[in-house]
Parts: structure tokens; sequence; C-alpha cells
């Protein structure tokens, strides 16, 4: 029990590092003049946002690791690909939900105009992407060693 803890552990730490790396990527390609945690040739500002984070969300992906762990080894009849989609309908509404529901227009105070939502696109690229390798990583890393 404690070397699966120990191993979610380093799973839920593969995953941040890989959202970290995911969000900073497009931070840089998307937002060119906005001004975003991540910003190119600011790398500082970057690794204290990232350590920021670290402190503040590591939980979660700790929490959510364990949480899949327990729903695939504890039910044998759940398929992979099934919480998978499942995953990526609530990152979706989430992200939805963040975002006021102001897609594929961005709304701005008045005077200004409407603008397509890339903060919405990229914040849902970032966390499938990042539920891909979690998912990934538990099949490969945790679940084959069972």
């Amino acid at each position: 029990m404690f070397k699966t803890l120990i191993n979610l552990l380093m799973l839920a730490l593969k995953v941040f590092l890989a959202k970290s790396i995911f969000d900073v990527t497009f931070q840089w390609i998307f937002y060119t003049i906005e001004v975003r945690e991540h910003i190119w040739g600011k790398f500082g500002n970057s690794f204290g946002f990232v350590i920021l984070d670290f402190v503040l969300h590591f939980w979660f992906y700790f929490l959510v690791c364990i949480i899949a762990y327990l729903i695939l080894f504890n039910f044998k009849r759940i398929k992979f690909w099934f919480l998978y989609i499942l995953g990526c309908i609530m990152i979706i509404i989430v992200c939805l939900e963040y975002q006021n529901y102001e897609f594929p227009l961005k709304n701005y105070y008045f005077p200004s105009r409407q603008v397509f939502n890339y903060s919405l696109i990229q914040e849902i690229i970032v966390y499938i992407s990042t539920l891909t390798v979690m998912f990934y990583l538990l099949k490969r890393n945790i679940l084959k060693k069972k």
C-alpha cells in the first residue's frame, strides 16, 4: 500500500510537470501581446509561477490520481476510454464555467470589442493533454504492476 502511494505521488508529480510544460508552451504560442503568467524572456516569472502553482495545487493532482487509481483498480468493468471521455467532458464544463460560457467570442468591457476566446482553447488543450498523460502513465506504470 505504501509503495502504491509513493508511485501515485510520483505519478502526480509527473502529471504536474507535464501540465506546467504544456501551460508554458501554449502561453508562449498563443499570447504574444497579452500579459500572462508566462512571458517569453522572463523565465524568472515563469519559474516563480510554477513554484506557486505547485504549492497551491499539487494536492489536487495527487487527489485526482488517487481517485482514478481507485476507480480503475476496484471496478474492473470500467474501461479507460469511458473514464477518459468522462474526464474530458468534466474538463470542458469546468473550463466553460471558469470562462463564463463565453465561447467562441469573449466579451470585454465597453467600448472594447469581442475577440476569439483563445484562453478557453488553451486551457482545454492543456488540461485534456494532462489527462491523457495521467491515464497513460497510470495504465503503464501502476496498473501493469498489479
